[in-house]
């Protein structure tokens, strides 16, 4: 875009356009990030419908039940604790035992022989 925020024709060389580094927020520093991020502890419950799940969250450091607060999944800065919470409450059924292991879905079918001739084969002794 120009300075008027209209789009560039194309017979504009690529050596003509110049990166602006201050259309770009400049880095957080640690202390700023430490001050404004709190650390997970775990992911504890889930509310809401597919797609706009709020998600319970225990924080570390902070052990009083009251403290946990519901988060929507696009304040987390990673998914990792997300994944980890599903991956614990789909990995047990409602009695809390373990699953077992998916029987597989590859079934292989009884071997077929290739004769098309509809001649049957001798079987060699």
């Amino acid at each position: 875009m120009d300075k008027t925020g209209a789009l560039l024709s194309r017979n504009v060389p690529t050596h003509h356009i110049i990166y602006k580094a201050a259309a770009n927020p400049a880095p957080t520093s640690s202390s700023d990030f430490t001050e404004n991020h709190y650390e997970i502890q775990a992911v504890l419950d889930h509310k809401g419908s597919p797609g706009h799940y709020l998600y319970c969250v225990h924080w570390k450091g902070y052990d009083d039940p009251s403290e946990d607060t519901w988060e929507p999944a696009d304040s987390f800065d990673s998914t990792k604790h997300i994944e980890i919470y599903w991956g614990r409450r789909n990995g047990t059924k409602d009695t809390g035992k373990r699953r077992l292991a998916p029987q597989t879905v590859n079934i292989r079918k009884a071997a077929t022989s290739n004769n098309k001739r509809g001649i049957p084969r001798k079987h060699r002794s």
